[in-house]
């Protein structure tokens, strides 16, 4: 059928030596105030502001957006269950949320709070230039 052959693995070797050669870059954000800084960031801040982007973004809302981007974390807020379970449900949504990140690794220390109509959550983010505490209110 085609007139050479694509070995697979060679591929995807290929693709992952191209994600690690690749510094992200995002436009600053102010974690304050959710109102752009003016410049760019590279490296850890930039997988910081996507992580808060993708935890700000309410998934399946905006036509743009791609279906596995965004959270689903203010489905929570208002839900009558035990603390433990609303954790344990916030960080698998978090979890969801940012994995598809190719340079996030993982979370950790994570604590979930909510009061009124507001959700806390922090937690360490892994990423593979190294870890930062992020603290977003959804």
């Amino acid at each position: 059928m085609f007139p050479y052959e694509v070995d697979e693995e060679e591929v995807l070797d290929e693709t992952a030596e191209e994600i690690e050669e690749e510094e992200p870059v995002e436009y600053g954000v102010d974690f304050k105030t959710g109102k752009l800084t003016g410049g760019k960031v590279r490296g850890k801040k930039a997988i910081m502001v996507w992580a808060w982007n993708a935890l700000k973004t309410y998934r399946f809302v905006y036509e743009p957006m791609a279906w596995d981007y965004g959270s689903s974390l203010p489905d929570l807020i208002g839900k009558a269950m035990k603390h433990e379970e609303l954790e344990a449900r916030a960080e698998a949504l978090v979890r969801e949320a940012l994995m598809p990140n190719p340079y996030i690794e993982g979370i950790s220390d994570f604590s979930c709070v909510i009061e009124n109509d507001k959700m806390f959550i922090s937690f360490t983010l892994e990423t593979a230039f190294g870890e930062e505490d992020m603290n977003v209110e959804i």
